[in-house]
C-alpha cells in the first residue's frame, strides 16, 4: 500500500468520525430541546389548568345587579327616618337564584351552563313594589333588614326555565320572594330564617320614606 493510499483511509476514518460525533450531538441536542420545550403536555396541562382556575371563579349564585345611586339615596332617606345608621354592602341587586339553590341545580346541571344561560336570558325587566321591613330575635336582640320587594315575572320564568330544562325536579322555581336588600340593622336576613319579603312585609309608615 502506498504512502497515498494510507493517507487517504487515515483521512476518510477521521472525517466518518467527525460525522459520526456530530451526528451523536445532534440527536442529545434534539433530546434536551424536547425536555424543555414539550409543548403538547405542558399545553394541555396548563389549559386544564386555566379551566379549572375559571371554573373556580364562578359565583355560587345568580344576580341581576343594579346601578347602585337610586338604592343608596334611599337608604340615605332611610336613615334619616329611622335616626340610625344601617350597614350595607354599598352594591345594590336582585337575588335571582340563592346560593343553597344554585348548590340544588348544580345536581342536575353544571355551573358554567347555569352562568351562561343566565347571559343569554335577554328578559330581565322588574318593578318596585314596596319598601319592606324583616327581623328575627335573636340573643335577646332584634335584627332588622330592610328592602324593597320586587315584582318580575321575567326572573320567575328564568326559574322555571331552568327546572324544567335540566329537570331539577327538587329545585323549588316557584318559591321566590325577589328584592333589592337596602340596609340591615347587624346582618341580611332570609327566607331560610323566616324572613318573607312579600307585599305582607311593608308597613305603611315606611312607604313615604320610598317615595320622597
Amino acid at each position: 500500500m502506498s504512502i497515498k493510499e494510507t493517507f487517504n483511509q487515515i483521512f476518510m476514518l477521521s472525517f466518518l468520525k467527525h460525522i459520526f460525533v456530530h451526528f451523536l450531538l445532534m440527536i442529545s441536542t434534539g433530546v434536551a430541546l424536547s425536555a424543555c420545550y414539550s409543548f403538547g403536555p405542558k399545553s394541555t396541562q396548563l389549559n386544564n389548568r386555566t379551566a379549572q382556575s375559571q371554573k373556580s371563579e364562578l359565583k355560587n349564585y345568580i344576580s341581576l345587579d343594579l346601578e347602585y345611586t337610586p338604592y343608596k339615596n334611599l337608604l340615605e332617606k332611610l336613615n334619616l327616618t329611622l335616626k340610625t345608621q344601617l350597614k350595607n354592602r354599598g352594591e345594590a341587586h336582585i337575588t335571582v337564584i340563592t346560593p343553597p339553590e344554585f348548590n340544588e341545580l348544580i345536581k342536575s346541571v353544571d355551573a358554567t351552563l347555569i352562568h351562561d344561560e343566565w347571559s343569554n336570558w335577554t328578559k330581565k325587566s322588574f318593578k318596585n313594589l314596596c319598601l319592606g321591613v324583616g327581623q328575627i330575635i335573636e340573643n335577646a336582640q332584634t335584627l332588622q333588614t330592610y328592602y324593597i320587594v320586587v315584582e318580575s315575572s321575567d326572573l320567575i320564568l328564568f326559574r322555571q326555565y331552568l327546572k324544567e330544562k335540566y329537570n331539577a325536579v327538587h329545585f323549588k322555581a316557584e318559591l321566590y320572594y325577589p328584592h333589592i336588600t337596602i340596609g340591615f340593622t347587624d346582618r341580611d336576613l332570609h327566607f331560610e330564617q323566616g324572613v318573607i319579603k312579600n307585599l305582607k312585609s311593608c308597613p305603611s309608615n315606611l312607604q313615604k320614606v320610598m317615595h320622597k
